[in-house]
């Protein structure tokens, strides 16, 4: 069988991420220009190193927000015998449980999302949010395929888009209007 390759969602991986980065290190270098431009005004007082400092913390959360966003959403693969989650690779032999759907934790946050929970013998546990990737479902699958082949479940497929033949734009509603008007 040929092996699943994760695929994160356009909109809710993508702006999930890009949003939180704009408006972080916009805030941030908003805060340090507004504290530099103070600082270097005849009217300065020795406060303006507090606009700065938010500044730089912002940039730092948002530093911190994206790099546990991409620990928690890696790219997966999954293969006959082995699931590997980025960098880590792990057998399919060392699964000890498998949660299909519920609330689980986004790590180093308080947050909880709906997915996979895949618990290993060594005491590792690894999530597959649904919301992230837009092929959970064919993963969800093709682990479930993998651990019980002969078991009656859906086995993953391949779905090749097949072009029908139609007679084009006219036999549409609009396809008729324009020929309507054309002549």
């Amino acid at each position: 069988m040929e092996a699943v390759y994760s695929k994160r969602h356009p909109v809710n991986f993508y702006l999930q991420l890009i949003l939180p980065l704009s408006l972080g290190f916009g805030a941030g270098i908003f805060f340090i220009v507004m504290g530099i431009t103070k600082k270097n005004a005849p009217d300065a007082n020795g406060r303006e190193d507090i606009p700065i400092l938010f500044g730089a913390i912002f940039i730092f959360i948002t530093v911190y927000f994206i790099y546990r966003f991409i620990k928690n959403t890696p790219s997966i693969i999954l293969n006959d015998n082995s699931i590997a989650f980025g960098n880590a690779q792990y057998l399919t032999t060392d699964i000890d449980t498998i949660e299909y759907t519920g609330k689980h934790a986004f790590k180093g946050w308080n947050i909880k999302q709906e997915g996979m929970k895949i618990s290993f013998r060594n005491g590792e546990s690894l999530c597959i949010f649904d919301n992230l990737y837009s092929n959970g479902h064919i993963m969800k699958q093709h682990i479930q395929f993998m651990l019980n082949p002969e078991e009656k479940c859906f086995r993953p497929i391949k779905i090749n888009r097949v072009e029908s033949e139609t007679f084009g734009t006219f036999v549409t509603y609009r396809g008729l209007l324009l020929l309507n008007f054309a002549y």
